[in-house]
C-alpha cells in the first residue's frame, strides 16, 4: 500500500494482513471460493465476529459468507457480493457500500449508522438498526 493510498482510503487494511481464527482472511476467502463453486475442497467462510475494521474488501465475493456480528466498521465494501451473506447484529458503520450487492442479505440488527450505500442494491431480509422502517 503506497502513501497515497493511506490518504485516499483511510488507512484501509489489506486482507492479507487480518488474521480471523489463526487463518489470513485471504486464505479463508480463497477456500469460500471454492466451496461457491462446488469443489469439496473448500469450505464456508465463517467469519462470525471477526475483526474487519477499516478492511479494503472493494469488490470481493463474499456471497453466503457468515459475517455475524462481524466489525466491518469503516470498511470499504465497494462493488462487493454480499448476496445471501449473514450480517445480523453486524457493526457496518460508516462502512462503504456504494454499488454493493446486498441482495437477501441478513441485516436484522446490522447497525447501519453512517453507512455509504449510494447505489448498493438491496432486498433485505430483516430491518436494521439505524434503517427508516426502525425508526
Amino acid at each position: 500500500m503506497g502513501i497515497l493510498s493511506v490518504f485516499k482510503g483511510g488507512g484501509l487494511r489489506s486482507p492479507n494482513s487480518i488474521r480471523h481464527k489463526g487463518k489470513r482472511l485471504t486464505e479463508l476467502l480463497e477456500a469460500h471460493q471454492r466451496f461457491v463453486r462446488g469443489d469439496e475442497a473448500g469450505a464456508r467462510a465463517d467469519l462470525a465476529g471477526a475483526d474487519l475494521s477499516r478492511a479494503d474488501l472493494q469488490g470481493a465475493k463474499l456471497a453466503l459468507v457468515n459475517l455475524q456480528g462481524a466489525n466491518l466498521e469503516g470498511a470499504n465494501l465497494r462493488e462487493a457480493r454480499l448476496s445471501s451473506a449473514d450480517l445480523r447484529q453486524g457493526k457496518p458503520a460508516q462502512g462503504r457500500f456504494a454499488q454493493t450487492d446486498l441482495t437477501e442479505a441478513n441485516l436484522r440488527g446490522a447497525d447501519l449508522t453512517e453507512a455509504k450505500a449510494g447505489g448498493a442494491e438491496t432486498v433485505p431480509r430483516g430491518p436494521a438498526v439505524g434503517h427508516p422502517t426502525t425508526g
